[in-house]
């Protein structure tokens, strides 16, 4: 795995902390403040990350799918704007979208995707 990826995990686990820790709201789970976070910053979110799928995980998707059928239909949990899920299409496989943020699963849509909201936590 690049060095560059173990920095842009350690940035958006900060971030997701940071917002964690100032935004807590007594009987709000960190899973619900995650989620706001998401929401409320999904523009910044989809504006500022990568619409392009790695090097590294081009290959770890492309050794996954080669153990399934052409054919084959994924569940994608946690889908965000849909980066993954456009190359998984892209290899010729059908694909339902999941997210558990609502902005993200309009965006999907938006943009083409089967998508359902889903939270896989609760």
């Amino acid at each position: 795995m690049p060095k560059y990826s173990y920095l842009l995990c350690f940035v958006a686990i900060f971030s997701v902390c940071l917002a964690v820790n100032i935004y807590r709201q007594p009987n709000i789970t960190s899973n619900e403040t995650t989620l706001q976070s998401y929401q409320s910053s999904h523009h910044a979110f989809i504006n500022n990350t990568s619409h392009e799928v790695s090097a590294y995980v081009k290959q770890w998707l492309t050794s996954a799918l080669s153990h399934l059928k052409r054919n084959a239909k994924i569940l994608e949990v946690g889908s965000g704007f849909g980066k993954d899920a456009r190359y998984i299409q892209q290899q010729g496989f059908t694909i339902q979208c999941s997210d558990a943020v609502p902005a993200f699963v309009e965006h999907l849509r938006t943009n083409g995707f089967n998508a359902q909201k889903m939270n896989v936590l609760t």
